[in-house]
């Protein structure tokens, strides 16, 4: 997300670089940053909870994990079996109705 106008102009050694114009208009930058700001997702973040141990996260079994397919690149999301996945170091997570990018992708 840019505030702005993608804009390329030359420079005193001749070379184009990128810059970034205002918008036109008398809306201001605080008026402009409070609109992106609520188009961004919500309830994304998961707190931390202290009480499950990291040991009791890891102890999965080998045989309760599920392997991601090989076409999935790791740490991302993928739809299979009609639900949404994440590819958790190679093995599949099914993610929770409620979280966004289940939400996002129907």
């Amino acid at each position: 997300m840019v505030l702005g106008v993608h804009s390329a102009e030359s420079r005193m050694y001749g070379r184009k670089d990128y810059t970034l114009k205002p918008f036109e208009g008398d809306t201001s930058i605080v008026e402009r940053l409070q609109t992106a700001i609520e188009t961004l997702p919500e309830n994304i973040f998961t707190p931390y909870d202290p009480s499950i141990s990291k040991d009791s996260r890891n102890s999965r079994s080998a045989s309760s994990l599920v392997p991601s397919p090989d076409t999935v690149k790791n740490h991302s999301y993928f739809i299979d079996e009609g639900a949404v996945w994440f590819n958790d170091n190679g093995a599949r997570r099914r993610l929770s109705s409620d979280s966004y990018a289940v939400r996002a992708s129907v």
